[in-house]
């Protein structure tokens, strides 16, 4: 408790606000379990770790600055996916999830959903790892959206052309994913997002053809 008040603290002061307190126990319930797991040989891989870098560079290098503050105090060195961890629970602490919010999360994610199935004409199988990260992901930008989170852009657009060519039928999907969002929520996705988007339903639909 007292390393995550400190943790806190720190990262109120970077990010110029206050945090949802109940950012106190998650996060100190989430860095014992941390260092258990470490101290028992354990590391758990965090598949958003990317994305966390690109799209909440604040709050991770909060989360990397938390891991020093970590070995400080203990001597364990948790590793770089567990600073992506506490990016994104101080990205949820930054929200103040009433119920509404919850439930428009729920409905986007919901939209895409069923835009992707009657686009592309596929079954998802919601029991396979690529349909868990994609919801995943969704949920990941369903909450930067309504948090109404800044992204500076910093793309390759090589690699966009690259996953435009690889990926015909899915980066269009994603493009009318775009345009629904855009005249819906008014929000614009960037390339980066437009890429994650497309290679995650390109997962999708691979899995969805060893089924038929």
């Amino acid at each position: 408790m007292r390393l995550s008040g400190e943790i806190i603290d720190y990262a109120e002061q970077k990010l110029g606000k206050k945090l949802n307190e109940g950012i106190y126990i998650s996060l100190s319930d989430h860095m014992y379990t941390a260092i258990q797991r470490i101290k028992e040989g354990l590391e758990v891989k965090n598949a958003l770790l990317w994305e966390i870098k690109r799209f909440y560079k604040d709050e991770f290098a909060i989360g990397l600055k938390a891991l020093d503050i970590i070995e400080r105090e203990t001597g364990i060195r948790l590793p770089e996916d567990e600073a992506g961890f506490i990016a994104f629970h101080l990205v949820n602490a930054q929200m103040d999830k009433e119920q509404v919010v919850v439930q428009e999360m729920t409905k986007l994610i919901q939209e895409v959903l069923t835009i992707v199935r009657i686009d592309l004409g596929i079954d998802m199988n919601e029991e396979s790892v690529s349909f868990y990260r994609f919801v995943t992901h969704l949920k990941f930008f369903a909450t930067r959206l309504f948090s109404e989170h800044t992204y500076n852009e910093s793309s390759d657009q090589d690699l966009l052309d690259i996953i435009k060519d690889k990926y015909v039928k899915e980066f269009a999907c994603i493009t009318k994913i775009q345009t629904f969002i855009k005249q819906k929520y008014g929000y614009d996705l960037t390339s980066d997002e437009l890429i994650y988007l497309t290679v995650h339903v390109a997962k999708i639909v691979r899995d969805s053809n060893k089924n038929v």
